[in-house]
């Protein structure tokens, strides 16, 4: 039979918490957690290198960063769709130039740099479609920064083929494009506008003001948007939404975990490393998107 409620009262009354946390379980509790912490710590620590120190305070850093902006679902492709609205959008009220307080009479445009139509529903990956790719997606860091696959790493081969993509991009490209080490993930080899195009006091293409961290203007002039990772041959891409949403639905890369928020745009993307000589070959069309996407139109067609 259920107790009535003054039984229950009375149960509760007879209880006796201690007065005082005994000292050995705080011990224990604070044993435990430095466990999980150190763990934690040193799983972060073994991904290497990339975009925060390499250290205590940048393992700090980037759980903050995650825990106030970070997303989990990476994959779903919908805010892809939200940012081609707001830009047809913005084209259509004749606000495309707001962000920068300069829309041009009889043209809407980004500073200098005119922008006549929209970019964001334009696919600049050649043949428009990229082949599915077999297979799951590997396994992810929960890390926010650095972003890096747990499994699936790319054989010595793979990764310097995907070098040489970039050096060999560049190099047929050299007035439209440059590589060197990447600004953002400490010195990995990275894809750039070349300094001609943005130079100091010139604006850049969608970010005219303080461009964000992953896509800034730096000391030397260009603007990073791809960029390959030493230790497991996965790389960051930054790309139109269209593409990003082709990227993502057809199994090559999922977005940045801080994508599309505190400036980071949402066509960020982590593409995954190629396995064989076929999926370098998508990542080569992935690449040219990239670059296609930051000069808009500018150089015609790139040379390999």
């Amino acid at each position: 039979m259920a107790p009535n409620g003054s039984s229950t009262t009375a149960v509760l009354a007879n209880i006796r918490l201690p007065k005082t946390f005994p000292p050995y379980l705080a011990s224990l509790a604070l044993v435990g957690l430095s466990t999980v912490i150190y763990r934690d710590y040193s799983a972060w620590y073994a991904l290497g290198r990339g975009g925060v120190p390499h250290n205590i305070i940048g393992y700090t850093l980037q759980s903050a960063l995650g825990w106030l902006f970070g997303e989990k679902d990476l994959v779903s492709t919908e805010c892809f769709d939200k940012v081609i609205e707001k830009e047809n959008d913005d084209f259509a009220k004749g606000r495309a130039g707001l962000r920068t307080g300069r829309v041009r009479s009889g043209s809407v445009g980004y500073g200098p740099h005119p922008k006549p139509e929209p970019v964001e529903n334009k696919s600049w990956i050649q043949g428009g479609e990229l082949p599915m790719r077999v297979g799951a997606r590997p396994e992810i860091g929960k890390w926010y920064v650095p972003q890096r696959m747990i499994d699936e790493s790319a054989s010595e081969e793979m990764r310097n083929a995907c070098k040489e993509m970039i050096t060999t991009l560049a190099s047929k490209n050299a007035n439209l494009l440059t590589s060197g080490p990447s600004q953002i993930e400490c010195g990995s080899p990275g894809l750039f506008l070349s300094p001609a195009l943005v130079a100091p006091g010139v604006h850049d293409l969608r970010f005219p003001t303080n461009p964000p961290p992953h896509h800034r203007t730096h000391p030397g002039g260009p603007s990073e948007m791809f960029h390959v990772h030493d230790a497991e041959g996965s790389m960051h891409a930054l790309v139109n939404a269209k593409d990003a949403k082709e990227i993502a639905s057809k199994g090559w890369g999922i977005r940045h975990g801080l994508a599309g928020k505190r400036g980071t745009p949402w066509g960020y993307m982590l593409i995954f490393a190629p396995r064989n000589s076929e999926e370098l070959g998508t990542i080569k069309r992935i690449v040219e998107a990239a670059a296609y996407y930051a000069l808009e139109g500018r150089g015609g067609e790139l040379k390999w």
